[in-house]
């Protein structure tokens, strides 16, 4: 699952990175994957937060670049994965 939390990063780099600084970028990423919590989940347990967390970014960046479509399908993607993406589903209406 490091993939899936480096892709997550990156999406948070580039949300950052639309409203502030390239240094508060940086910052606003290295928090998230530096999360102990997020290194633990991953590693010790094997669960699959992760993925759920990076399809949950992905569409909310697709949504704000205004790709509904491509947006609507990984949000889905997601909530097929796994119920608790639906807490985002607010975000979509």
């Amino acid at each position: 699952m490091w993939i899936a939390g480096s892709v997550a990063t990156y999406v948070i780099y580039l949300i950052s990175l639309s409203k502030y600084s390239v240094k508060s970028a940086l910052i606003n990423s290295a928090f998230f994957y530096l999360n102990p919590l997020l290194i633990y989940i991953d590693a010790v347990w094997g669960q699959i937060d992760t993925l759920i967390i990076m399809l949950g970014l992905v569409s909310i960046y697709l949504l704000v670049k205004k790709r509904y479509l491509l947006g609507y399908t990984v949000f889905i993607f997601g909530c097929l994965t796994k119920f608790q993406l639906l807490a985002l589903s607010p975000i979509w209406w």
